[in-house]
């Protein structure tokens, strides 16, 4: 297991966003929650519409954008040009609210918001292959990614919104269940 600070995660994914046309941010201010389509050189909003909740997670699949609130536990469609509402994909069973949604260009890895500290690693379509404890998380982690060191892949996650000092580990995600 390794543990990171934030410093050292917005470093190591800063490459990562640099390459991107376009980021995708779930904007949670004091009124509406929104997902926002951003240009990745100038920041400039593109797209911008108001979620039915919480919003978390977002992953864009071809053109459609997957998304998940901390107060459900459906992973919705939206059509990424549009904004618009396609349908609920699949719902995460024994889950009452989703927070981070990371894709390893398969599969979902959803994070549980529901306070079980675990990561459910589901098909596009909506099949559970395995359930994901994140050991070290201490309480309602919402921030997961997934990255590929060439080695296998990793799943990197927040310790929880009450962790001090914004403290990242890092997860093997072919073993699913060890730690570095």
């Amino acid at each position: 297991m390794k543990t990171l600070t934030v410093a050292s995660v917005i470093l190591m994914f800063a490459g990562f966003t640099a390459n991107a046309e376009v980021i995708y941010v779930n904007q949670a201010d004091a009124g509406p929650h929104h997902l926002q389509a951003r240009d990745a050189t100038t920041g400039a909003v593109i797209l911008d519409f108001s979620l039915p909740g919480n919003g978390r997670g977002v992953v864009k699949v071809g053109n459609i954008l997957y998304v998940t609130t901390a107060n459900s536990n459906n992973v919705d469609e939206y059509d990424a040009t549009t904004g618009i509402f396609i349908a609920t994909a699949f719902s995460v069973a024994g889950a009452t609210g989703l927070s981070t949604l990371a894709y390893d260009g398969t599969n979902f890895y959803i994070g549980d918001y529901s306070g079980t500290n675990n990561v459910y690693y589901y098909t596009t379509t909506g099949t559970l292959l395995r359930t994901i404890p994140l050991s070290l998380c201490a309480d309602h982690c919402d921030g997961l990614e997934y990255f590929n060191l060439g080695s296998g892949g990793r799943l990197i996650s927040n310790r929880g919104d009450a962790a001090a000092g914004g403290v990242y580990d890092v997860y093997r995600s072919e073993e699913h269940t060890s730690e570095l």
